[in-house]
């Protein structure tokens, strides 16, 4: 096969579709369309790499070198901020402080996640410590209890326990120190950006 035949046989082993690839790699569904059709057969050195991280196989796999897949441990990059704020549902600083590379095993590729510094001392609780580093999974929708990414009248984002008690939002502390936070769906801007997934360390 060649190179164009094994990304794409690669893409469908992981049930994506182009524009999935393409939002993993950083490039344009029409890009991953002229990478199978063999458009393109010098693939820049970075977009390999990506790829034998994404699909756990060898970048001399990919570039049809040998019928070896040489399997490694299979990586998602994602953004580090040290800071978040939201506005029109979008991250404002949206120019990661740095990324981060998190196993396959531990998240599902078909979602999109960011990572971000715990600030402060308020969830403490749940073991979530100042500086940690937080992995959270893009969504708007939590269940009661569930700790999850917010950002209130396009403020800095924060990470809290969610509660919906009889569509009155209040925002937890895992730190009895801290009063929980009432938002005021109408007088207020309120966005869910993310839910917690884990911590993250080198070691997992």
């Amino acid at each position: 096969m060649n190179t164009g035949e094994i990304i794409k046989m690669l893409r469908k082993e992981r049930n994506l579709t182009q524009e999935q690839l393409g939002e993993l790699l950083g490039v344009q569904k029409s890009a991953i369309a002229k990478y199978e059709n063999g458009h393109i057969t010098n693939l820049k050195r970075e977009t390999i790499d990506k790829m034998s991280k994404l699909f756990g196989v060898s970048g001399a796999y990919i570039c049809g070198f040998t019928e070896n897949r040489n399997e490694v441990k299979p990586q998602l990059t994602i953004p580090l901020y040290s800071s978040l704020s939201c506005g029109l549902g979008l991250f404002i600083d949206d120019i990661p402080e740095d990324y981060i590379t998190v196993p396959n095993r531990l998240i599902n590729y078909k979602m999109d996640y960011f990572a971000c510094l715990a600030s402060g001392d308020s969830m403490i609780g749940k073991e979530i410590k100042d500086g940690d580093i937080l992995i959270f999974e893009k969504t708007n929708i939590l269940n009661n209890g569930e700790i999850g990414c917010f950002c209130i009248d396009n403020e800095k984002a924060m990470c809290k326990i969610f509660r919906n008690i009889n569509g009155m939002i209040m925002l937890e502390s895992a730190n009895d120190k801290y009063d929980p936070i009432i938002v005021d769906i109408e007088e207020q801007c309120f966005k869910i950006i993310g839910k917690y997934k884990f911590k993250f360390s080198e070691e997992q």
